[in-house]
């Protein structure tokens, strides 16, 4: 039996999925969450995010030595492609030159990675086959891996946060997994990845997240970052009935007005999105949409997302399907809890790879 660890290094909390593996099964063993202290309504600093690894792997005696971690959807360049079908071999040594047509850096200061997906229809003489590439800069790889060499964590796997999210829903029992939006509602920002039945179609990161809520609260009813926290986890977004009942400038009207005026760029954002993946598609639609993440936990933005986007809008538990014992969970508390340990469960799995 061997173990893997899942870090997911987030701007607003620190979060660990352990697995325990055994030949081909895994077993869920243990889950942990720390918060990285506010740095005045900023995203963390290096030593805070530090301290707060070290403090969660301290707490609950997590072995360093087998840890996997993620890098933000911000900080990769992911696009699925079109090449000549050829062997793996060549594209080892083609993927360089493919790869400059997409990554807006000098490819010597990038890591590049793929994954074939499958061979294109196509009516043409030249055959075709989807990758996926994915393009992080060495620079952003070195930061990460000093951050986490502070720390004396020296990572087995370095993922991608987006990919890890895709593994993962890949993986589950969900039924619906072609034209599928999978959105990442994160602190600082949102990843979205619009899925066919090839896999990750299109994986983009949009910087609207809860944090930006919270300062819009902050700023319009003049409180400090902590109140306006506290007030958007309390009223969230009202329901019809909730905003009919409700008078127009009380404190719950208020905070839904300024949280729906604030996700309208969000809004607009996927909806360039959808558009795009229709006229690369032939007018092909997106069904549904799957939330996840701790912005997801946010009250009525699942009924609010889908009347806006006019579309099937669920959060999404990674736990079903995985096995745990009772004794240390319960499926309750899995299925309250699983959205935001969707990323960290993702990459725990790529343990299975090793």
């Amino acid at each position: 039996m061997s173990l893997s660890v899942g870090l997911e290094i987030g701007t607003y909390s620190i979060k660990m999925v352990e697995l325990l593996h055994k030949r081909r099964s895994f077993r869920l063993r243990r889950l942990a969450q720390l918060r990285i202290p506010p740095a005045k309504e900023k995203n963390a600093s290096e030593n805070s995010i530090a301290e707060a690894i070290r403090s969660l792997f301290s707490r609950y005696k997590i072995d360093k030595r087998c840890v996997i971690s993620g890098i933000g959807g911000d900080s990769a360049i992911v696009r699925r492609i079109k090449v000549p079908l050829m062997k793996v071999k060549e594209l080892r040594r083609a993927i360089r030159w493919e790869a400059e047509q997409y990554i807006p850096y000098p490819i010597d200061q990038v890591t590049l990675r793929f994954h074939i997906l499958e061979e294109e229809p196509s009516e043409k003489e030249e055959r075709k086959m989807s990758v996926i590439l994915v393009g992080v800069r060495n620079e952003v790889i070195e930061a990460h891996l000093q951050l986490l060499q502070k720390v004396g964590i020296h990572p087995h796997i370095i993922d991608i946060n987006p990919i890890a999210l895709f593994n993962i829903f890949n993986l589950s029992n969900s039924k619906e997994k072609d034209r599928v939006a999978l959105v990442d509602l994160g602190h600082s920002m949102t990843n979205l990845i619009l899925l066919d039945k090839r896999g990750p179609f299109l994986i983009r990161t949009i910087s609207i997240g809860g944090l930006q809520l919270t300062q819009a609260i902050a700023q319009q009813l003049n409180l400090d970052y902590m109140a306006a926290e506290k007030i958007k986890e309390e009223y969230g977004l009202l329901t019809l009935d909730e905003s009919e009942k409700m008078k127009e400038k009380s404190i719950a009207a208020q905070v839904d007005e300024i949280i729906r005026k604030s996700i309208d760029d969000l809004i607009e954002e996927i909806v360039r999105s959808f558009e795009y993946y229709a006229s690369q598609t032939g007018g092909s639609t997106i069904k549904e949409m799957v939330l996840v993440g701790g912005t997801s936990y946010l009250k009525g933005i699942d009924k609010f997302l889908s009347k806006e986007l006019g579309l099937p809008v669920k959060r999404f538990n990674p736990f079903e399907g995985i096995a745990y014992s009772p004794k240390e969970f319960s499926s309750d508390y899995l299925n309250k809890v699983g959205s935001i340990f969707a990323v960290g469960l993702g990459l725990a799995l790529r343990r299975r790879e090793l």
